[in-house]
């Protein structure tokens, strides 16, 4: 930040981390260009369309996916807890390793759901298991800009976000491209995912409007916009 000052462009990856620039630091909107981080999208389907983990994306009941790194900020506490509010057959599978990782298995057991929550460490290809999901959930306390609600999307998953700061609702419309509820609501988090596991319909609208909206996202269109940017600003 103390270098913010000399800069000529700041590139925030969020209109929300721009508005936090501007206000928090006082750097002048004319410095500052919100650019959205990349997502490959040929590459992820491909690696999508490749052989899941041994044990991962065989389940015989609808998979709920969760990804990222374990921690108190991506929120996996409040997954597993509305995994004990949900009726619907399901299982819950959680990609990713950090330290949280004993306590939300510990979570798991008081609240009786162990058998319906995997933990699966990491994985050489992600990509591969989410694919193979019904729903996938990003359940953030708050984020910068989520890399892996977009990944989903790109894979055509029906998403359900927190309206957390910053990024989801940049992304994601509210019932047209996925579905966004409260921050720390597990309740919220049980019937978003539940009406999705009940609605074969719903889950493949949602889908194709992620895929399609996530175009927005694909790295060729953000790396010209980069090339832009460095071209306005050297001139």
């Amino acid at each position: 930040m103390f270098l913010y000052p000399a800069a000529d462009r700041i590139v925030p990856n969020s209109r929300a981390l721009a508005r936090q620039l501007v206000d928090r630091f006082g750097i002048s909107p004319r410095k500052v260009t919100v650019i959205p981080n990349p997502v490959d999208i040929e590459e992820i389907a491909a690696q999508g369309a490749e052989e899941a983990d041994p044990g991962v994306g065989r389940e015989a009941l609808p998979v709920v996916a969760g990804m990222g790194r374990l921690s108190r900020q991506k929120g996996f506490d409040l997954l597993i807890r509305a995994a004990a509010e949900i009726r619907s057959p399901f299982r819950m599978v959680l990609m990713g390793e950090g330290p949280e990782e004993k306590s939300l298995r510990d979570l798991a057991a008081r609240l009786g759901v162990s058998d319906r929550v995997r933990f699966t460490g990491f994985l050489r290809n992600p990509y591969a298991s989410l694919a193979r999901a019904e729903v996938f959930v990003l359940p953030s306390r708050y984020e910068g800009f989520p890399n892996g609600l977009v990944e989903a999307m790109a894979l055509g998953l029906p998403c359900v976000a927190t309206r957390c700061p910053t990024g989801p609702e940049e992304i994601l419309t509210d019932g047209a491209d996925g579905l966004l509820v409260p921050v720390e609501d597990p309740g919220a988090l049980a019937a978003a995912i539940e009406r999705l596991l009940g609605d074969p319909a719903l889950r493949e609208r949602l889908g194709r409007a992620a895929r399609e909206r996530v175009r927005a996202y694909d790295a060729p269109g953000i790396v010209r916009r980069f090339e832009a940017l460095i071209e306005e600003v050297a001139s």
